[in-house]
């Protein structure tokens, strides 16, 4: 099941981890806390990328069951 927790992208902080059947149900689990939990911290970072690098980043963060990146 592939999983994305707030550390692997920077949130120390965050015991949070978005976790799904699909990349884009963990994707919006995310997206969903950092808009209810980390706004500020993530318009700090998301000036340094855009919309598609974003996705990007994200993506790349999420892990399988075996907790490495897929």
């Amino acid at each position: 099941m592939p999983t994305l927790a707030g550390k692997d992208i920077g949130f120390d902080q965050c015991d949070f981890v978005a976790s799904g059947e699909t990349i884009h149900e963990v994707l919006e689990k995310m997206v969903d806390h950092i808009e209810d939990n980390h706004l500020d911290e993530w318009a700090v970072r998301e000036k340094e990328l855009d919309v598609e690098h974003e996705k990007s980043f994200l993506i790349k963060q999420i892990k399988d069951d075996d907790r490495s990146p897929i």
